[in-house]
Formats: C-alpha cells, sequence, structure tokens
C-alpha cells in the first residue's frame, strides 16, 4: 500500500451484517450512482470492535451530523496518520436483487 493510499471504513449498524451482503450492497450504491468516484476497493466494512473504531468512539462524541479532522493520533494502540470521521444519517433503501 502507498503512502497516499486510503480507505473508506464503514460501521454497519448492524453488526450481524455479513460481509458478503455488506459489499453487494456496496457494489450496488456505486453501480447506481456512477458519478461518484469510488471503487469498492477503497471500501472497508469495519466491526465496531476494531481497535482504531473502539478508540475513536473513547476519543470523541459526535452528536448529530457532523465531522472531526485527525491527524497522527493513537486509537487504542492503532496509529492512524490522517483522517476525517463523518457521522451521517444514511436512508436505507432496499435494492433489487
Amino acid at each position: 500500500m502507498s503512502i497516499d493510499a486510503w480507505r473508506l471504513w464503514i460501521v454497519p449498524m448492524d453488526p450481524n451484517l455479513d460481509k458478503r451482503e455488506f459489499y453487494r450492497r456496496v457494489g450496488t450504491c456505486l453501480r447506481t450512482h456512477e458519478q461518484i468516484d469510488l471503487d469498492i476497493s477503497d471500501i472497508q466494512m469495519m466491526s465496531a470492535s476494531h481497535r482504531g473504531i473502539k478508540g475513536l468512539s473513547e476519543m470523541f462524541r459526535i452528536d448529530g451530523l457532523s465531522s472531526v479532522h485527525l491527524s497522527n493520533d493513537m486509537l487504542d494502540g492503532f496509529f492512524l496518520s490522517d483522517g476525517i470521521v463523518l457521522r451521517m444519517a444514511v436512508k436505507q433503501t432496499s435494492v433489487a436483487a
């Protein structure tokens, strides 16, 4: 992975969501919104129990829709060189298979 590589981490609201189902939904969304310049390989399904995610939840409390910028932070033993945390309300719609 190069120094300028990045990932979009998504923590699903349903912790029991199957990874295949998650990536199927993401792929459907990306195909539906082709104007979004994202590749499915840029996106990672993250567990709320991941050290970095746990560290973020302990470091910040974000109410409402907001964002936080991080730089050179240690999160529960996980180093994050640079990041942006977005708390978003995402409307879930049913997607035809």
